[in-house]
């Protein structure tokens, strides 16, 4: 299964009607020969004083300050983007998160309280019992830890040698040490493993495709109720679970087709419950987010139907 012109342009107004700038931006750059320069000017406006990033650029929570959580999202745009160490933007955002590394507790913490203060999904509420965001706390070192940790690793020329020796220590010891892994942390390891060297993947790949396996629904029929898919695993064509769930993956991309709404975009499988008004924003931003990233996933695995 292919997804036709028709639908592709479908998707591409949505983009353009729709959006947010910043996925106008990274659209134009994927699929249109767009600048990279016109997305690090987008990024920019999520950007704080601190080289961190806030403003919302995460939609499930609105914290306007720098949030380890918010940066590694900012992380994401730029890795799509090819950014490279000769981006401020790069430079900055690692150093940020070098300097809100929670030493005491050896993990970066997700958010800080003040996104209470802010609209934002039931799973990024800050319990001041815990000094975490709920999201934060679904296992010992989750989320963002094992993303930021890849990334510490795509840069490692500009992070201290000890600081990321010890980093990928904390990454490997824990998820050797445990027996489960939810599979949002499960997601952040996936990013850890992408990104990292063949040495740091070879002291994690047994336990890595043993949660894999474990936690992957392979059935078509059971996606409906947001459970989860092999591609959402999958950072880039190059990941090596391309290869070890292939038929599931091809079955995937078959189902992200389907999901395809009349009007062209992609929905968020999930919402912030019943009744929140603010949600329905936050779905809106979501749906120009999750309609790029779903003609990524595609274009990626040559299933946009060619001109």
């Amino acid at each position: 299964m292919q997804l036709s012109q028709k639908r592709f342009c479908d998707a591409r107004d949505f983009i353009y009607k729709n959006a947010r700038e910043i996925d106008k931006a990274i659209f134009r750059y994927i699929f249109e020969k767009g600048s990279k320069l016109d997305v690090f000017s987008e990024l920019e406006k999520f950007q704080n004083p601190d080289g961190g990033f806030g403003k919302g650029i995460e939609p499930d929570f609105w914290l306007t300050d720098s949030s380890p959580a918010a940066t590694a999202k900012a992380l994401e745009y730029l890795y799509i983007a090819d950014a490279d160490i000769s981006q401020g933007l790069v430079v900055d955002a690692i150093y940020y998160l070098i300097d809100s590394f929670n030493y005491e507790e050896g993990k970066w913490r997700a958010t800080g309280s003040r996104v209470n203060d802010f609209p934002h999904a039931p799973w990024w509420e800050y319990n001041f019992s815990k000094k975490n965001c709920e999201a934060g706390l679904l296992s010992g070192w989750g989320i963002p830890n094992p993303s930021i940790a890849g990334y510490m690793n795509l840069y490692k020329e500009i992070v201290p040698y000890d600081f990321l020796k010890m980093i990928n220590e904390r990454a490997i010891g824990f998820i050797n040490s445990i027996h489960e892994l939810n599979r949002y942390d499960l997601i952040e390891y996936s990013k850890f493993y992408d990104l990292s060297p063949k040495k740091m993947k070879d002291l994690i790949s047994d336990k890595y495709f043993y949660f894999i396996g474990k936690d992957t629904i392979i059935s078509p029929e059971k996606w409906d109720k947001y459970e989860t898919q092999p591609l959402m695993f999958v950072t880039d064509k190059e990941s090596e679970l391309v290869y070890v769930l292939k038929d599931s993956i091809d079955k995937n991309l078959d189902y992200i087709i389907s999901r395809q709404k009349p009007d062209g975009c992609w929905e968020p499988e999930w919402s912030w419950g019943n009744g929140n008004e603010t949600w329905h924003k936050a779905k809106e931003i979501w749906k120009g987010f999750q309609t790029f990233n779903s003609l990524r996933l595609l274009n990626m695995f040559g299933k946009i139907e060619e001109e």
